[in-house]
This record gives structure tokens, C-alpha cells and sequence, in this order.
């Protein structure tokens, strides 16, 4: 919690044992805040009553999102529906895999296929990283390719990209950025079925000092999608243009952690590597208005 500008670790008074926590969504409407750890699975916490009532034992959380009161939650094995407290379904990583062999099966291919990276035999290959709520579905991406799944947890379709962090721009468009190197916004990506002829994007290059590489957070304001980095700082993406913070000199902190947004406030939270929090004003122009240290 933030008090007076300063930070206060209130783990203990909400029961949170776990001190490698992954992931936190904040259901406003009901004042409950769910904490996804790495180590001892999903808490709830009322913070009106600023307890605990509700922990589910699923290990190793990986990313949280939600659907009105329902949460989905995706963890090592699965990815999770949640409603009042109790699972609802469970879709195991055997079940992606299966769905991937049947789109290959399906799909007749040239020698210019792209993006393959396993041979669909084992079920531990289906490394989950990142879950996103768009529009009307769920989309994961994993080791094998990037997954669409509707609110019910029934598979909606597969492609066959290897992305970690992804977002989705106001067109649908698909946000890829290629760990290490370029980023790709995927046009049509409903078209794509594994060739290049039908893998239609546009290359931001990475020589460029206003493209993003080592994504690691996106956070949705309106019109813009700020996007943070691990090296490189703080990114905005505004309808068709991608541009620096740090190049035109309006944030220069590099090491980025995290983003949350507030839209009530219209304040972008920012948390850098080293602990700080930085509070930005994103109604119109963007403007730092506080930093949180540490200590």
C-alpha cells in the first residue's frame, strides 16, 4: 500500500504468505483484491474488511484477468475459470496440444512455414506466458503458438506464433513484439494459417530508438496503449504510430517493472526496476506528477 507517499507491506494484515507474488487484479465493483502467486496459488482479499477469506491452492500463478465477476486465471498446467468462488472448468495443457495437432493436421503446408517450434509430442511444451482479455475472448500465448478461447472455455482458435508478452491495438490488430529483436503488428491475423504469403504485418525495427524491445507490461488508456520495457523505458502506441518517452524526453527512466491504470484518476502508475513508482497524469499530455521511492 502507498500512505503518504511511502510504501507499506501489508502482507501480514491480509494473511499473503507467499512473497513471490506474479500477478494482482483489483475487482473495483466489490472492493476484492485477488493476489496470483507463484508459490501458494490465489488469494482473495476483501479490502473493506482488510481480511482474507478466500484461497485457492492452485500453484504457480501466472497472469490473472477477468470477465465482469468472473476471474480466469492461468497457472503452470491450465488455464481456469473461476464464478463465486469456485472452478467452473479447467482446460489442461493436453487439451492445447490437441487442438494444435488438429489445426497442423488440417493445414497443408509450403517449405516456407513460419513460427514452428515444437513437434506437439509432449504436453510439458505447452508453456503458458501470457493471458489477455480482448473484446469478447481470452487469448494465450505459449510456447507452441498463440491460443483464442471464449468466456466459456471453449477453443476458439490457433496460431501458429510464438509470442511471451502481446496486446491487441484498436483495430484488433495483434502486438507481437519478438523477444530481443523487432515488433510486429499483425494485420488480419484471423488470415494467417502458418505461411508467409499469408503473414501480413508491419516490422518496427529494432535499430529504430522508438521501438520497443523486452515488453514486459501494457496498460490500455482510451486511444493509447502505453507499453514498458525491461531496457529501453516507456513506449506509447497511438493508433499508428509507436514513439519513445525517453527519446523526447518526457520519461527517462529505462528500467522498467510494471504499469497500472487508473481511469477514474486518469493516472498511469509506473514501477521501475529498482522500486520506485512514478504517478503520471495521461488525460491529455503526458506528465509525471509524483515519484514514490523505495525507502
Amino acid at each position: 500500500q502507498i500512505k503518504d507517499d511511502a510504501f507499506i507491506d501489508r502482507s501480514d494484515d491480509f494473511g499473503i504468505t507467499s512473497a513471490n507474488i506474479k500477478c494482482l487484479y483489483f475487482d473495483k465493483k466489490f472492493n476484492f483484491l485477488y493476489v496470483g502467486s507463484q508459490d501458494k496459488g490465489l488469494y482473495k482479499v476483501d479490502l473493506n474488511e482488510n481480511i482474507q477469506y478466500f484461497k485457492n491452492n492452485e500453484l504457480e500463478i501466472i497472469d490473472i484477468e477477468n470477465d465482469g465477476s468472473d476471474l480466469a486465471l492461468l497457472n503452470k498446467d491450465s488455464f481456469i475459470l473461476f464464478k463465486n468462488d469456485k472452478i467452473i472448468k479447467k482446460v489442461p495443457s493436453q487439451n492445447f496440444r490437441k487442438f494444435a495437432k488438429l489445426f497442423f493436421i488440417k493445414k497443408t503446408f509450403s517449405p516456407n512455414i513460419i513460427n514452428l517450434t515444437s513437434q506437439l509430442k509432449n504436453d510439458d511444451e505447452v508453456v503458458f506466458y501470457n493471458l489477455v482479455k480482448y473484446k469478447s475472448s481470452y487469448s494465450i500465448s505459449t510456447y507452441i503458438g498463440l491460443f483464442e478461447l471464449d468466456f466459456e472455455g471453449n477453443f476458439l482458435n490457433f496460431y501458429p506464433i510464438r509470442t511471451n508478452k502481446f496486446n491487441f491495438d484498436l483495430q484488433g490488430n495483434l502486438i507481437n513484439p519478438i523477444p530481443y529483436s523487432s515488433l510486429d503488428i499483425v494485420i488480419n491475423l484471423e488470415k494467417y494459417n502458418g505461411n508467409l504469403s499469408t503473414y501480413n504485418n508491419i516490422r518496427y525495427s529494432l535499430t529504430s530508438p522508438h521501438t520497443p524491445s523486452s515488453v514486459n507490461s501494457f496498460a490500455r488508456f482510451k486511444d493509447q496503449l502505453f507499453i514498458s520495457t525491461e531496457f529501453r523505458g516507456l513506449f506509447i502506441y497511438n493508433k499508428d504510430t509507436i514513439f519513445s518517452l525517453n527519446e523526447v524526453n518526457k520519461f527517462n527512466e529505462l528500467e522498467l517493472k510494471h504499469l497500472a491504470i487508473n481511469e477514474e484518476s486518469n493516472t498511469l502508475a509506473i514501477a521501475s526496476n529498482s522500486g520506485e513508482v512514478f504517478l503520471a497524469d495521461v488525460k491529455e499530455e503526458f506528465n509525471i506528477f509524483k515519484k514514490i521511492n523505495k525507502e
